[in-house]
C-alpha cells in the first residue's frame, strides 16, 4: 500500500492522515486505565470463577422463609475506605438467563417467580452500617423472603459478586440467617 501512497502527489500529508487515523484508532480501541478528570484507576473485583456462594436450601409450600447473606468487599490495604460498587447476580434452581432474579417495577424490588416457588428480595444490597468505620471492609446485605407453591421442597440458590472499587480485593458471601 505504501507504493500506491508514493504515487499520489503530496504524500507526506497522505501518510500523515493515515497515520493519524491510524493512531486514533488505536487509542480509541486502548483501554481506559483512568476514569474521567480524577484520574482514578479503576478496578473490578471478584471471586473465583464460578459462584461465590451455592447451597440447596429447602422450602416449604404456603409459608414464607427468610434467608440473609451478608456480601463482603475487602480492599487489599493500597487504599483506605476505598469507593465500592456491588453488583449481584442471583439464580434459583439453575443458571440461565430464566434463573436469574430480576427487578420488578410493580413491586419495586427483585423476584423470582416459578411454577413451585415465590422467591422476593427484601433487602438487595442494603449497606451494612456496622463496618462504615472500618478502613478496608465495606459490607451489603440480600435478605430474601421465599415460599413453595402448593409443594415443598428445595430451592438451588446460586449468587455472584462482582464490585467496581477504588482498589483491588477480595470478595466474600456468607450466609447469616
Amino acid at each position: 500500500m505504501s507504493e500506491l501512497i508514493d504515487r499520489i502527489p503530496g504524500s507526506e500529508s497522505v501518510r500523515a492522515r493515515i497515520r493519524g487515523i491510524t493512531d486514533t484508532t488505536l487509542q480509541l480501541k486502548a483501554r481506559q486505565r483512568l476514569s474521567g478528570r480524577s484520574g482514578q484507576l479503576g478496578y473490578v473485583i471478584g471471586g473465583a470463577p464460578g459462584w461465590d456462594y451455592e447451597a440447596s436450601i429447602p422450602v416449604t409450600s404456603g409459608s414464607y422463609d427468610i434467608a440473609e447473606f451478608r456480601i463482603t468487599v475487602t480492599g487489599d490495604g493500597t487504599q483506605k475506605f476505598p469507593i465500592v460498587i456491588p453488583e449481584l447476580d442471583v439464580r434459583i434452581n439453575g443458571t440461565g438467563e430464566a434463573n436469574r432474579m430480576v427487578f420488578s417495577p410493580g413491586s419495586h424490588g427483585y423476584a423470582f417467580d416459578s411454577a413451585t416457588l415465590s422467591v422476593t428480595a427484601i433487602d438487595y444490597g442494603a449497606p451494612v452500617d456496622d463496618l462504615y468505620e472500618d478502613e478496608l471492609k465495606s459490607a451489603w446485605t440480600l435478605r430474601i423472603m421465599y415460599m413453595g407453591v402448593g409443594v415443598s421442597s428445595t430451592m438451588a440458590l446460586r449468587i455472584k459478586l462482582r464490585a467496581q472499587a477504588s482498589c483491588g480485593g477480595s470478595v466474600a458471601v456468607v450466609r447469616v440467617v
